[in-house]
């Protein structure tokens, strides 16, 4: 029998450390698997922004080398018809010039006869120079392929820059090679265009010749000239060979010994035919891009080894203690059953607490472990009832359990063990394992327990748990729990018929209070949140923080009534809405916020849980679009809204560069009607959409940075325009004015773009106003005082647009540069029918006289609108009453106009 009992308990501790590494390599198992997905991501992530990278710098290329090819072929066709010989001597050198200034990065321009003498040039210094012995020229008298741009390999030119030339041949009438036409491209442009995109200082960007040579690089330590990217087997030749546009590649780069995430792109206009394309090529360190992952990875490989470690040497205690108490139950029960001492003897051998009780609760005998345990004296507890040491909720349970235990008529094998809360002395709880025995003695049945502390086991346990389901900030479920229980109720859902609802919310304007308060300030208020909307719902919902400002509640069992249940969904988001509108105290800040709901109602299987989630976001994105602090419901057309979201953006990605953007001009006339300038307002013409609104594009632009490409597009064009109007009489005198967003003044380098700008076109700065929005002064406000600050003192001036429907500081508008503050079209439009906008637009002229500013009204639509308006002392206007937007031609024609 006792061989069995071995075996047995043998076969049972076996049984405990199998269960115990199994669950530890689960779990193991899910941590590594989690690692690697985290991994996989980053790497995804990261070759899209090597690919990003790579392609604003191939459609700046392509632009420069579109725009080069058009103004060469141009000069060719002019010097191909000019029967007259106007376009030779002085005239074609200044012709070269214009085209050097206008042309970006291309200087200088050359034309040589067929024997490679320079007969012009943009600079007067190479006039003369022979060019014969130039590999440039040399290709094009050797190749004379008409209609090719030849793109030459990097040299070092005469005036000692790396170069590299974009050459056309020059035919005779008769058909004979009459020399080349040449722009000399400089790495300068090229070279502040790789810098403008390298966002980490592992980053290298490249642009290759065809050939493999190095042209400019960022940094520029890649050794131009002295690594053969071309190399057989190289990644460059890789990419080349297979004719992609564009590729990535990770491996160990020839140039320098890295192992590397590299991207290449062709630059090859489809419009071009080029004998030689370029090739950009952008690449990080992978160790860079890695760190933090293989840093997070150690950190949590530590701590799960910690745990592990801890958990098995608990188990191993565990067993060692319970061998001992097995060991001592049967010697127990094998020795004299009277033997007090030796029974107190074995009591203090064994690490437990230990207590001997009759067959009625009460205490007869305890070891001296019990003091450090439970607080008691060991003399306090004699004939003490055992259930005094239970919980007051658990007292009856533990009765049963020793009483039922009591009527067994024969000895377990081993002792029923359980885990229960015990009672200190001082009040507090613990967590013990307790261990109960029969002891069967002359004088009466007893009862011994065995008294193990666990608290620390259920501290780790809990903690994993945690770490695991719960977010670490807020303390909510994560999504990993969230899904899980998305699950069940979707299960109960289909099995009981009950609707049930998918919740998302989301903290508007959050990120602008993470960026300019701090993310500490930004946790508060998350943490503050989670309580607010967990407050809004019922113990069986479920509340998550899913990522980010992003909450997610699933509303369960609400009813089979469909109309019901969106009344209980809109009470519920109206109690949550309410709640995220209080104000927050996150630390010595107040702060006043909102959140935008999306909801999506189901019904059993009927819908995926991926299919949930994405309709719920999309609900919530439509509640931000109305406004935001509102609540929506998922609509199937949102969907197809999406979908025609995406494919606009696709489109607006490329418009730029396709040409399919025009300016409008709206005119700014005075009291008497003479026109003083216009507001550049940009429209577009796309192919198959025919004219977008800008409500439906602007926003969007400015979501996906594309409003940084087509503000820069419009700053220029409309410097242009005014450098064209600068000698004619009548259109000399106006000023343009240009909206500028958010983003672009956000830029570093926002003040040198538009100084660049405007010495590139030749301009009056005085002849230039940029107007701002209220909701720009939300973010860095010394920093964009001291912006406008510098561009005024270069004679640029100011308006504020929109004024009175956004951030009102009177402080920050005291500090601000400003010319001219502009009355919004909402307030204008009201003024004759509504005292409360007549009253703002008032008061906005008086301010504006007090601080010294000019003001001009827009959205005037009638001779009335604007008759108030003079009388309250405003004498600038804009609106349909005056001139609606119109093309540059029609606008020369309305200024013009007797």
């Amino acid at each position: 029998m006792r061989r069995e009992a071995r075996r047995t308990v043998y076969t049972l501790f076996i049984a405990e450390w199998l269960l115990c590494v199994g669950l530890l390599l689960s779990l193991g198992a899910y941590i590594s698997y989690a690692k690697y997905l985290d991994h996989k991501q980053l790497a995804s992530s990261e070759q899209e922004r090597l690919a990003n990278q790579a392609r604003v710098i191939e459609k700046n290329l392509a632009s420069q080398l579109v725009s080069t090819n058009r103004a060469l072929e141009g000069l060719l066709n002019d010097l191909a018809t000019d029967t007259a010989h106007q376009l030779k001597g002085r005239a074609l050198n200044e012709r070269l010039k214009l085209m050097a200034e206008t042309l970006t990065g291309m200087s200088p321009l050359l034309i040589t006869d067929a024997r490679g003498r320079v007969t012009h040039a943009s600079m007067d210094s190479l006039v003369g120079f022979d060019a014969s012995r130039r590999a440039y020229f040399q290709t094009a008298l050797r190749q004379r392929s008409q209609g090719v741009l030849h793109v030459s390999a990097p040299f070092v030119s005469s005036l000692g820059r790396p170069s590299m030339a974009l050459v056309r041949d020059i035919q005779q009438a008769d058909g004979q090679f009459g020399g080349v036409v040449v722009a000399v491209v400089e790495s300068t442009f090229s070279a502040v265009l790789l810098e403008s995109v390298r966002f980490t200082p592992d980053t290298q960007i490249a642009l290759i010749h065809g050939d493999g040579q190095l042209f400019v690089s960022a940094p520029d330590t890649l050794g131009r000239g002295q690594v053969n990217w071309a190399q057989p087997g190289s990644f460059f030749n890789q990419h080349k060979s297979h004719g992609w546009a564009f590729s990535a590649f990770t491996g160990t780069t020839d140039a320098s010994g890295e192992i590397r995430q590299l991207a290449f792109r062709m630059v090859e206009p489809s419009p071009l035919a080029m004998d030689k394309a370029l090739v950009v090529m952008v690449s990080r360190d992978v160790s860079a891009i890695y760190a933090n992952w293989r840093r997070e990875t150690s950190l949590l490989a530590g701590a799960f080894g910690g745990v592990s470690l801890a958990v098995l040497l608990a188990l191993y205690i565990h067993q060692r203690r319970q061998r001992v108490f097995n060991k001592v139950a049967h010697q127990r029960e094998m020795a004299l059953r009277d033997s007090d001492a030796r029974l107190q003897s074995i009591f203090e051998a064994t690490p437990d607490a230990l207590l001997i009780s009759d067959e009625h609760g009460r205490i007869t005998m305890v070891n001296q472990q019990v003091t450090p345990l439970l607080g008691y004296a060991m003399a306090e507890l004699l004939g003490k009832p055992i259930e005094d040491l239970v919980p007051m909720p658990s007292r009856a349970a533990h009765q049963r359990l020793r009483e039922g235990f009591g009527a067994t008529t024969h000895t377990p094998a081993r002792a029923v063990r359980k885990t229960i809360k015990a009672l200190r002395k001082d009040g507090s709880e613990c967590h013990v394992e307790v261990s109960l025995s029969r002891i069967e003695t002359n004088k009466g049945l007893f009862f011994a327990s065995a008294l193990r502390d666990i608290s620390e086991r259920q501290a780790a346990d809990e903690k994993i748990r945690k770490l695991a389901f719960y977010d670490q900030l807020t303390g909510l479920p994560n999504r990993t729990l969230l899904l899980d229980r998305l699950k069940q109720v979707i299960a109960a859902s289909h099995r009981q018929g009950t609707l049930g609802a998918m919740l998302f919310i989301d903290l508007d304007h959050f990120k602008t209070l993470n960026d300019t308060l701090g993310h500490d300030v930004g946790d508060l208020q998350l943490q503050q949140a989670a309580g607010r909307v967990l407050g809004c719902v019922r113990d069986s919902d479920t509340v998550a923080r899913v990522g980010g400002d992003e909450f997610a509640v699933i509303l369960a069992g609400l009813g089979q009534s469909e109309v019901e249940a969106v009344k209980d969904i809109e009470l519920v988001s109206a109690k949550i809405l309410a709640v995220l509108s209080l104000p927050y105290q996150l630390g010595e800040v107040t702060h006043t916020g909102s959140a935008s709901i999306g909801a999506t109602v189901f019904l059993g299987q009927a819908a995926s849980i991926d299919d949930l989630m994405r309709q719920a976001d999309l609900a919530m994105y439509r509640a931000k679009d109305m406004g935001r602090n509102g609540m929506h419901f998922f609509d199937p057309a949102m969907e197809t809204v999406m979908v025609n979201r995406v494919a606009m953006e696709k489109d607006l990605r490329s418009a730029v560069s396709a040409g399919q953007f025009e300016l409008h001009y709206q005119a700014q006339v005075m009291a008497l009607g003479r026109v003083t300038g216009a507001e550049v307002l940009v429209r577009w013409r796309h192919p198959t959409r025919g004219m977008v609104s800008p409500a439906d594009f602007i926003p969007l632009a400015e979501e996906t940075g594309v409003i940084l490409q087509l503000g820069q597009w419009v700053l220029e064009t409309t410097c242009c325009q005014l450098a064209k109007w600068q000698n004619c009489s009548g259109l000399a005198d106006l000023v343009l004015a240009v909206n500028v967003s958010a983003l672009q003044l956000a830029q570093p380098d926002f003040v040198q773009q538009v100084m660049s700008v405007v010495e590139r076109a030749g301009i009056n700065p005085q002849h230039l106003k940029l107007e701002l929005t209220e909701s720009l002064l939300v973010g860095n406000v010394d920093d964009i005082i001291e912006k406008m600050a510098v561009l005024k003192s270069q004679g640029i001036g100011f308006s504020m647009d929109d004024f009175g429907t956004g951030y009102s500081s009177l402080s920050y508008l005291g500090r601000l540069p400003l010319d001219q503050l502009k009355i919004d079209r909402s307030f204008v439009s009201e003024v004759l029918t509504n005292t409360n906008s007549a009253g703002i637009a008032k008061t906005i002229i008086t301010l504006a006289q007090g601080l010294g500013l000019s003001v001009i009204a827009e959205g005037v639509e009638t001779d009335a609108q604007r008759a108030f308006l003079a009388s309250a002392g405003c004498h600038a206007y804009q609106g349909y009453f005056f001139s609606r937007p119109l093309l540059v031609e029609d606008f020369e024609a309305l200024v013009l106009r007797p």
